[in-house]
């Protein structure tokens, strides 16, 4: 800065700090402003007009002259004195170094020290955390869905519990044998969750090459309750059991532990529907079979079926007919089982592309769900024919009436599925199945068809000669 000091600065009065250092100021500086600020605030503060009054002990004192001398031993003497004082410097430069290396080494360890201790802090109390977020979800019944089946499993007397096998009632297996079988319930055997309601699925082959899924019971059922004593659950699954329909995943066996409660079903190789439709892939290029088997030809295989028209028009007509036996329920009960939740996810695939319902049984009126009623079911067979005549997932109440207004207006030929191939038929047959979807999504639910009638409808857009699959 140029200036004159104290001219051009504020007022000094209210400052506590100063520091002027390396500028080039002009004026006086006073005995009163070095003693405040310290000697150290006006190093080379200015140029030559900037003085130090008398008293100031900050004043600069010009040195004394040199003494005029000629000789060659004076000459000699100055070079001496200047060598030694340039070794002294350089030893103190050395020296100065040494500490501040020696300084800067101690704060690195010190921040490490302290970022290791921090960390495990952290890790403490995240851990600390996590136990007591695991109590609260203990203490309002929302356990995670593995530890459920693993406190089931490490019960006391609990590993002894008698697994029964509806079409092997000679087969002795208990829980010890479906924890062995799943590797104790562990995350390896555990198969993705993508929309059910139940607890865990588990994955086991048992004695006998017997593939099966084992789930757990969470909430109520149709005639289970959370805390129904075990003759009540084990009567409630034997009627579950009874529901058996080509298009309707069959119970085949359960265990009850305690409170614990697990249901058995058939394993479906070909997974769900969501994943047919959405997360298969073809391969790249034509694959050498002897470098990757059977498995990739497999999967491209059942790529290639989804453009195939008729495969999805089985698909929903075989959905109809499951969910339209489920609502005819158990004879003489007058009242329906239905699904409250019919999404892709639990709709399965057998190895011939054929549906099977999954993640039923609930009792009409019998649990105060309110997506417990069969027109609630008409309505998501609705939105799940949509979704397999568009190819288009996550599906909402939005979506379903945007889809909705284009099949109102005539341009159903818009959404359809681009992957499908078949022709003009095709197209004609897959916006008459757009219809029923429309149909069945009707806002109020009196309007909605029951699935008898669409079971009817869907035959007659694609009538199949000889068609093997049983009405419901």
């Amino acid at each position: 800065m140029r200036g004159r000091f104290p001219g051009d600065l504020p007022p000094l009065d209210g400052l506590r700090f100063l520091n002027v250092s390396y500028n080039n100021l002009s004026g006086a500086v006073n005995a009163s402003a070095v003693k405040r600020f310290g000697p150290s605030a006006f190093v080379h503060a200015g140029n030559a007009s900037l003085v130090f009054s008398k008293d100031s002990p900050a004043r600069p004192r010009r040195p004394p002259p040199p003494p005029r001398t000629n000789g060659k031993k004076d000459h000699a003497r100055t070079a001496k004195s200047t060598a030694t004082k340039r070794k002294r410097k350089k030893h103190l430069g050395v020296v100065a170094v040494a500490i501040v290396c020696g300084v800067a080494s101690v704060i690195v360890l010190l921040c490490l020290v302290g970022s290791v201790a921090c960390g495990v802090v952290r890790c403490r109390s995240r851990k600390h955390g996590d136990k007591e977020a695991e109590e609260k979800k203990v203490q309002w019944g929302e356990k995670e869905e593995d530890e459920v089946v693993v406190a089931a499993a490490a019960g006391k007397g609990a590993s002894a519990a008698p697994v029964v096998l509806f079409e092997r009632p000679l087969m002795e297996l208990t829980l010890a044998d479906l924890a062995a079988a799943t590797s104790g319930f562990g995350r390896e055997s555990q198969l993705a969750e993508r929309g059910g309601r139940s607890g865990a699925a588990y994955r086991a082959v048992l004695p006998g090459d017997l593939h099966v899924v084992v789930r757990v019971v969470e909430g109520a059922m149709a005639g289970v309750g959370e805390d129904d004593n075990p003759a009540a659950a084990a009567a409630a699954f034997r009627e579950l059991a009874r529901l058996r329909h080509p298009n309707i995943l069959p119970l085949i066996g359960y265990c009850i532990a305690g409170r614990e409660k697990l249901l058995l079903y058939e394993y479906m190789e070909k997974g769900d529907l969501h994943r047919w439709l959405h997360e298969l892939e073809l391969p790249a290029g034509r694959p050498d079979l002897d470098d990757t088997g059977g498995d990739i030809w497999e999967a491209a295989e059942d790529r290639r079926s989804i453009s195939d028209w008729p495969t999805r028009h089985r698909i929903a007509l075989g959905v109809a007919r499951g969910l339209a036996f489920l609502h005819q329920g158990w004879a003489g009960s007058g009242r329906a089982v239905v699904h409250g939740h019919l999404v892709p996810t639990n709709v399965l695939l057998s190895d011939d592309l054929e549906p099977r319902i999954s993640d039923f049984g609930h009792l009409s009126g019998g649990d105060g769900d309110d997506n417990a009623t069969p027109e609630a079911d008409v309505y998501g067979f609705g939105a799940l024919v949509l979704e397999l005549m568009t190819g288009q997932a996550r599906w909402d109440e939005a979506s379903v009436s945007w889809a909705r207004g284009l099949v109102r207006d005539g341009k159903g030929l818009d959404i359809v599925d681009p992957r499908v191939h078949g022709g003009e038929a095709a197209e004609r047959e897959m916006v008459e199945c757009l219809r029923v979807g429309y149909l069945c999504t009707a806002h109020s639910p009196d309007k909605r068809p029951t699935m008898q009638q669409v079971v009817g409808v869907l035959k007659d857009i694609r009538p199949r000669p000889l068609d093997g699959g049983g009405d419901a």
